[in-house]
């Protein structure tokens, strides 16, 4: 949440890759679960951009 306060919108792949320097245990699958309680919970909204990519932004 912190990332996308400081950055604005990102792809799913920008955020991953942020995300991943901070934490270095995680996986695409666990990243994918994390947008999708988020998504669910009304804290983000994803929109599919082109095939396989997404847009993260924050609500």
């Amino acid at each position: 949440m912190e990332i996308l306060n400081k950055k604005g919108d990102l792809t799913d792949a920008e955020l991953f890759d942020q995300l991943k320097r901070e934490l270095d245990d995680l996986g695409y699958k666990d990243f994918n679960e994390l947008l999708l309680r988020l998504e669910v919970g009304g804290k983000i909204n994803t929109v599919s951009l082109s095939r396989g990519k997404r847009r993260i932004e924050l609500i």
